[in-house]
């Protein structure tokens, strides 16, 4: 019998390996799913001259996500201006009962003025994270519960074609390597 914490791991790596394999959910479009923030609802599309980062967490999180947008942050510095023009980082709860537009914009922009934080309407959001191979659940059912989730950070085209995946403990310097191979690339 496995202990959780073996089991996690093995849900993490099976979630890894489907991130992999299939990214995309033929049922939606996942490029016009709308993403809510403080101020309007945007979508992957609206991004269309840009690589777009997208990250998944939430805000209640002890140490993996403020640590990958810590590196996400560091990152976008190490970007020239100009680098910086082709590029959106999307921060997307996967709390969104904790989460609100509002907060997640303070939750972002405390890291980053240039990290967007969103939330997806409840009803496409599974179908968001199942276009991602994204996985979440409450380890509790307390009122300061915590979430697991799967937590890479997605390298994205504006119709949201998965173009990299790294792990949550990518570094900076490497998440730039990333986006400026994709960058070239696309020139």
């Amino acid at each position: 019998m496995m202990n959780k914490q073996v089991y996690l791991y093995f849900v993490l790596l099976l979630t890894a390996f489907l991130s992999l394999t299939s990214c995309t959910n033929d049922d939606v479009k996942t490029s016009d799913i709308p993403l809510r923030t403080a101020t309007n609802v945007i979508h992957i599309s609206d991004f269309s001259d840009k690589l777009v980062l997208l990250s998944f967490g939430y805000t209640h999180c002890p140490d993996i996500c403020p640590a990958t947008l810590m590196h996400v942050s560091q990152a976008l510095d190490l970007l020239s201006k100009d680098e910086r023009t082709k590029v959106q980082s999307i921060f997307v709860t996967v709390d969104p009962e904790r989460d609100s537009p509002e907060h997640l914009a303070k939750y972002a922009g405390f890291f980053h003025g240039e990290i967007i934080g969103a939330a997806v309407d409840k009803v496409y959001l599974n179908d968001f994270k199942k276009a991602f191979s994204i996985e979440s659940f409450k380890t509790t059912q307390e009122e300061n519960y915590e979430i697991s989730h799967t937590s890479y950070l997605f390298l994205l085209s504006e119709d949201a074609k998965v173009l990299d995946i790294m792990g949550h403990q990518t570094k900076a310097e490497s998440i730039v390597q990333a986006i400026r191979n994709k960058l070239k690339g696309s020139l």
